[in-house]
């Protein structure tokens, strides 16, 4: 019985290549991998405490206790750079208090504060938990994270990543 149509097979260079043996196992493909990565985080990591120099000489260039929401705004472009830089290399803690210093920088663009002094104290936490700082024990982490949640409480402002979890957002300060 004849179907009607004809089936003809072409021969693709790529797929030739593809199955030919020859080249490096899974394995030693997954060594090396983890090795340049291990290098890059090497490299990247010293340019943490560069990139929290730069949103501080933001801060500190504010005229008076104000930034302006443009200043803000460049803010968290920076704060983005260490949002990867810290999800990619597994700094958690550095991550979380990014992340609350962006909440913050969203919260007071839209609401028009934009007051110096609870971004310096983002910035001064961004600081401590930098990972050419000391470690801080676990201890020290919660307080940290805790106070900077109250700085958000005090300026009625919501926790939009732990929003996004489920978590309850405390407004206690």
């Amino acid at each position: 019985m004849s179907r009607g149509w004809r089936s003809i097979h072409v021969r693709n260079r790529i797929t030739d290549l593809i199955r030919r043996p020859g080249g490096i196992s899974r394995s030693q493909a997954v060594k090396a991998a983890t090795t340049d990565v291990q290098r890059l985080r090497e490299d990247l990591i010293q340019h943490v405490p560069d990139e929290i120099g730069a949103l501080e000489a933001i801060a500190d260039g504010a005229s008076g206790d104000y930034l302006s929401a443009g200043d803000l705004e460049t803010m968290l472009e920076g704060a983005e750079r260490l949002l990867i830089l810290s999800g990619t290399f597994g700094l958690t803690l550095l991550d979380e208090v990014v992340k609350k210093f962006c909440d913050l920088a969203a919260g007071v663009i839209e609401r028009g504060q934009c007051s110096v002094a609870p971004v310096s104290v983002h910035l001064r936490a961004m600081r401590l938990v930098s990972p050419d700082s000391p470690p801080l024990s676990n201890e020290e982490q919660d307080n940290l994270l805790r106070e900077l949640s109250k700085v958000h409480a005090h300026l009625g402002l919501a926790e939009h990543h732990l929003a996004e979890e489920g978590d309850q957002i405390s407004q206690q300060a």
